[in-house]
């Protein structure tokens, strides 16, 4: 009579062969854009954390029954500082100061 271990013992080395052949190629996936494709993933990452959009959003004025405004629509600003660019120089607050200061 034969064993069934025979049989099974194939059949594990095929999915154990099918774990490592899936392994190998997630591992050179990772290595590719990891090691080989680093610089453009850093370009595209920078990329999408620094690009300027107008957005408009003026609704207009939000007024009572009597047609007397409650709330008016204003245009406002908001104000972002690159910390690799700031770095120590002090006389950059000041510039950005002036830049902003409202007309008199």
């Amino acid at each position: 009579m034969r064993s069934g271990t025979g049989r099974h013992t194939w059949r594990l080395a095929i999915l154990a062969g099918l774990f490592v052949l899936g392994l190998l190629v997630m591992s050179g996936r990772v290595i590719y854009i990891q090691v080989i494709k680093h610089d453009h993933y850093v370009a595209e990452a920078a990329s999408e954390h620094m690009q300027k959009r107008e957005v408009r959003s003026s609704r207009g004025a939000i007024l009572d029954r009597q047609g007397f405004p409650l709330v008016i629509s204003r245009d406002t600003f908001d104000v972002w500082v690159d910390r690799r660019v700031w770095r120590n120089d002090v006389t950059i607050p000041s510039r950005i100061a002036t830049a902003l200061a409202p007309p008199p």
